[in-house]
């Protein structure tokens, strides 16, 4: 038996929506803390995925980018294509401003 046959026999992956419903035991629409440890403790799994994920100097996902952040790494990719759209734009005027000169 392959092993990654074995492991999804093992663990069964639902939407998130569908466990966090689960996780509000009272239905209120709030997981609290006690709803989400007991069910961390019900599912050794889960807690070891998050403990595995968790960067224990920041007590925060290992990898997380917050929006803020990820828009800066976007705005500063997007910088240097914007001064060329400038520059392309500039040069097709200049160009078209000598064609129009020529008539």
């Amino acid at each position: 038996m392959c092993l990654s046959n074995s492991f999804q026999t093992l663990v069964q992956f639902v939407p998130l929506e569908e466990m966090l419903t689960e996780f509000d035991d009272n239905g209120d629409g709030v997981i609290s803390l006690d709803e989400f440890v007991a069910h961390l403790k019900a599912a050794p799994a889960l807690w070891q995925a998050i403990h595995n994920n968790i960067d224990p100097g920041t007590g925060k996902l290992k990898g997380y980018v917050s929006l803020e952040q990820q828009l800066a790494e976007l705005e500063a990719k997007a910088a240097p294509l914007d001064a060329k759209q400038v520059s392309d734009l500039r040069l097709a005027r200049s160009v078209n401003g000598e064609k129009e000169k020529e008539r």
